[in-house]
């Protein structure tokens, strides 16, 4: 990749990771005003990767079930 092919990879990729950290953050806020169980949250993603499996490709897929896994990890730390 030329210079500024790996700038726009780099952008994107500082994107992804703050839009997953900003929904990991939210959803730890809604889980201890106790309006959101996580593995729920976690379940319906994994429902839509099928329910869409055929109009999303392997890379989204993997996204998606990266960020399943990480709203159903355990984090007995609070944010507040």
């Amino acid at each position: 990749m030329n210079k500024k092919s790996d700038e726009i990879v780099q952008a994107i990729a500082a994107i992804h990771a703050s839009h997953t950290n900003a929904l990991v953050v939210l959803v730890k806020t809604l889980q201890e005003a106790g309006v959101l169980d996580p593995t729920h949250y976690a379940a319906n993603i994994r429902l839509t990767i099928e329910a869409n499996n055929s109009r999303i490709g392997p890379d989204v897929q993997r996204l998606l079930v990266d960020l399943a896994e990480l709203m159903e990890m355990q984090d007995e730390t609070g944010t507040a």
